[in-house]
């Protein structure tokens, strides 16, 4: 059996995202769009990613427990569950503040697309402004899901590299899935 905890620190990073360390993201491979979002529809499909989100973290875990995660989704999963209370309640009982006017800021007053630090205490902050910038309509939803669980890989304390590795996957698989 190959020891997992040790998977996400060796294995390559196969995806672009500007972010540094210090609870900021960004939305990977930004474009500027043909057909852009206006703000108040990229509120609401983060308002619908928040739940979506928990509902496929608790997908992975219950893969995870019968084994049918690869090595690599393993790798990039399995930490999430064991850290504090976990992924699923972090995304569950997080609070999200969606910005409409302005972007996020990460602790160094840098602004991001989201960031783990918002006005409100518990909660991350999404940008729906910058969101509407970066990506085109038909991606919003699976940008904004795999957005906020890279902020909330943070939030459990992980690396940025690792929050990156969770954004990748989540966005390449709510790409697959969407219509």
């Amino acid at each position: 059996m190959v020891l997992l905890s040790a998977l996400p620190n060796i294995l390559p990073l196969t995806a672009h995202a500007s972010g540094v360390s210090g609870g900021g993201g960004n939305v990977m491979f930004p474009v500027n769009p043909l057909n852009p979002a206006a703000v108040e529809e990229v509120t609401e499909k983060l308002s619908l990613a928040r739940p979506s989100v928990a509902s496929y973290f608790e997908g992975k875990e219950a893969l995870l427990e019968v084994g049918s995660l690869t090595d690599d989704e393993a790798a990039i999963f399995a930490p999430l569950f064991q850290a504090g209370k976990g992924i699923v309640a972090t995304a569950r009982e997080s609070g999200l503040e969606i910005e409409q006017n302005k972007p996020c800021f990460d602790s160094s007053a840098t602004p991001f697309d989201g960031s783990t630090h918002s006005q409100r205490q518990g909660a991350v902050c999404v940008s729906a402004l910058s969101i509407s910038k970066k990506v085109e309509r038909d991606d919003i939803a699976a940008q904004s899901a795999a957005l906020l669980a890279h902020e909330f890989t943070e939030v459990l304390g992980f690396s940025e590299d690792h929050a990156v590795r969770v954004q990748s996957k989540v966005l390449a698989d709510f790409r697959r899935l969407q219509p």
